[in-house]
């Protein structure tokens, strides 16, 4: 139900027993319960002002009694109303101008309401009437609704139709409830053409409203599972970076630990070595003593998590040459380009010399 932004007053129309009451008086009970501190059967998000004073004029008190017909206990229910209702109320009429003759009742009908509405005050109200669904669509302010109906079925759906205005469907109705067709159908006869056109147009606004209605729901739906499968696979990116991460610390730190072992190994054959020989070229062994511990550090990696550079462009043929410094994705480190082969590159990373891909690198400086 909307009531309140781009309009103030809402005529609800269709047939007897199709819901326009319910919709009324759901209205009106959730106000209260609101205004109550109960909580709300409504979908999150759900907004709902607070009325100063809730009026209503639902129901047909009609009395012997006190010699009060049916439109004559609505008129007198309206006065008092009208007497009361100010800017910042809400206000309910069921069968607002019912019980009397139509063109009049029609007519007295439009006056309240343009009453109420003159007056910024809130209304709700039902009617069967065709001039008020005409004068919805035609004065700002005022907003057309309909409760849909299964004629197959005979009862509501308790769906409530925003924009669109129900038709009473009256002879429909009458069919199925047994009423001799030859009548019906003389009735049908007697309907102005132009009476007959509004209610053929409001049926197919109906129809296209619910077609409409039930092919947004699927595309809602599509949309939901489109946005869980994106959060999905953002989930299953970021495990699968922090795996990658893990896996390549894991591999500095083992291949960190068998250059650990290498190391001390050399270091025992060379002080083996020192302790066998006399000092006869010592000066030449300490040399390539020297040299193969400068080979061993280079090889070791350190153990510093990798260095992720800015964002570079990728790497393309023809633009790259020895020298140049590349980021390698795969192994999370730089490396100087050694030499060029089609769409690979030999790099040295460190004390290491690889080759790779140039689609997995990214250009990060000339020499």
């Amino acid at each position: 139900i909307e009531l309140g932004k781009t309009f103030s007053t809402l005529l609800i129309t269709g047939p007897n027993t199709g819901g326009k009451t319910v919709s009324m008086k759901t209205l009106g009970i959730l106000a209260l319960m609101s205004q109550s501190g109960c909580f709300l059967p409504a979908e999150s998000g759900s907004e709902i002002p607070v009325y100063q004073n809730i009026y209503a004029d639902i129901g047909d008190e009609q009395s012997i009694e006190q010699s009060l017909s049916t439109f004559s206990a609505h008129t007198r229910n309206i006065v008092r109303i009208i007497d009361r209702a100010t800017s910042g109320d809400l206000v309910l009429l069921d069968e607002v101008g019912a019980g009397t003759d139509p063109d009049e009742g029609a007519a007295l009908a439009r006056s309240i309401i343009e009453h109420f509405l003159m007056n910024r005050i809130a209304t709700v109200a039902t009617t069967h009437y065709a001039d008020l669904k005409t004068y919805a669509y035609t004065q700002q302010g005022v907003e057309n609704a309909s409760v849909e109906f299964d004629l197959k079925t005979l009862r509501p759906t308790y769906r409530l139709l925003i924009g669109i205005p129900g038709a009473s469907n009256a002879f429909s109705i009458s069919r199925q409830l047994g009423l001799s067709e030859e009548i019906v159908a003389r009735a049908e006869e007697y309907v102005s053409e132009d009476h007959a056109q509004f209610e053929t147009v409001v049926h197919d606004l109906e129809r296209a409203k619910t077609i409409y209605e039930e092919k947004n729901q699927i595309l809602y739906k599509k949309e939901t599972d489109v946005g869980r499968a994106e959060a999905r696979l953002r989930a299953e990116r970021a495990a699968f970076e922090q795996s990658k991460q893990e896996l390549l610390h894991k591999a500095r730190e083992e291949a960190n630990n068998i250059v650990r072992e290498a190391r001390r190994s050399a270091e025992e054959t060379i002080q083996s070595l020192k302790e066998q020989f006399d000092d006869h070229g010592i000066k030449e062994r300490q040399k390539a003593i020297q040299a193969a511990r400068s080979r061993l550090n280079e090889a070791y990696v350190h153990n510093i998590p990798p260095k992720i550079p800015a964002e570079g462009r990728p790497v393309r043929p023809g633009e790259i040459q020895s020298g140049d410094t590349v980021y390698i994705r795969t192994l999370a480190q730089e490396g100087t380009v050694i030499s060029v082969q089609g769409k690979e590159l030999s790099v040295q990373v460190g004390g290491l010399r690889t080759m790779v891909k140039m689609d997995a690198c990214t250009f990060v400086g000339h020499q």
